[in-house]
């Protein structure tokens, strides 16, 4: 996934864990957040996310976690190129809103 939004031109950050994540958020205002439903769970990098209005697209693998309220969008995998960009693309649009359970 990170190479192929690499690919595509996108700066991509990575993280292993929610205090990693939050600490790189904080520090580089990104336009979207990836993360699979599966990483420790931080309640202050989901704050901050959810706080900053930045976009939350969650990778799932079948009912594996529990998704964030806020989420704009799931992907399940695996999941194809096409549906991970088209996503990417959608929420850097504007084009999303949060799922609702």
């Amino acid at each position: 996934m990170v190479r192929l939004l690499d690919r595509f031109g996108f700066e991509v950050l990575e993280a292993a864990t929610g205090e990693e994540a939050l600490a790189i958020v904080a520090g580089s205002a990104p336009r979207a957040v990836i993360a699979d439903v599966t990483l420790p769970r931080d309640e202050r990098f989901q704050d901050y996310v959810r706080s900053h209005s930045i976009p939350y697209i969650v990778t799932v693998t079948t009912d594996d976690g529990v998704v964030p309220p806020d989420a704009v969008a799931v992907l399940e995998k695996p999941f194809s190129r096409d549906t991970l960009l088209n996503a990417v693309f959608g929420v850097l649009r504007g084009g999303h809103s949060p799922i609702t359970a």
